[in-house]
């Protein structure tokens, strides 16, 4: 076996370690964690499904396209009242418009079932990315707002600006990883599996930290 193949697996089934641990402590959830645990629940589709199972073109472009949106919604979701200033929240629906025009515009030039429109992706990972950058200048800005280790959303928040970040740039060059003539730069893919991992794996500790803030 391959040194990318064998990433690939533990990447692909890394998943399954914050979905069994979020089960497991469903009852102790906050509501962020409620959410990442939605996320990485229909996530299972996908990246499971899509990549051991039913690893047909067709499934895995509708289920990673459909997939796009719907986290999309549920990391909206989780920031929405994160911020406190009103001009924030003015940006913060702004970038929601910007999605949704991106959005029409992809849907309505494209068919979701023969291509993979990386695309969606990126300018949904663009926009966590930004999100994260205002919620670190809020936090800049009011030094009274807490934020510790002890809280499940600071490492969702590191999870998501870690991958977010990486996937943007992974996806921007989607066509030409996928070529024959990419084969020498399979260690990019390396990478790319190596933040999954730490998404999952981040959002497990998180997860966990509702546990423990409990028994606290």
């Amino acid at each position: 076996m391959l040194l990318t193949d064998i990433f690939k697996a533990v990447s692909v089934w890394s998943i399954l370690l914050p979905f069994v641990g979020g089960v497991i402590l469903f009852r102790k959830l906050n509501n962020d964690s409620k959410i990442i645990l939605l996320i990485v629940a229909v996530g299972i589709v996908p990246q499971v499904l899509g990549n051991w199972i039913l690893q047909t073109e067709t499934f895995k472009n509708i289920t990673y396209n459909l997939y796009s949106p719907f986290e999309f919604i549920c990391y909206a979701i989780l920031f929405h009242n994160k911020y406190s200033s009103s001009k924030l929240n003015l940006f913060f629906k702004a970038t929601l418009l910007f999605f949704s025009l991106i959005s029409l515009l992809l849907l309505f030039n494209n068919n979701i079932s023969t291509l993979f429109l990386n695309q969606w992706l990126i300018s949904s990972n663009l926009i966590q990315v930004i999100w994260v950058g205002m919620y670190l200048v809020q936090l800049y800005l009011n030094d009274d707002l807490s934020f510790e280790p002890s809280d499940p959303f600071f490492w969702y928040l590191i999870a998501i600006l870690c991958y977010a970040s990486t996937t943007t740039v992974f996806y921007s060059l989607w066509y030409v990883i996928k070529s024959n003539a990419f084969v020498e730069f399979n260690f990019v893919k390396i990478i790319h599996h190596i933040f999954n991992i730490s998404l999952y794996s981040l959002f497990f500790v998180g997860i966990l930290k509702n546990n423990i803030k409990t028994k606290s």
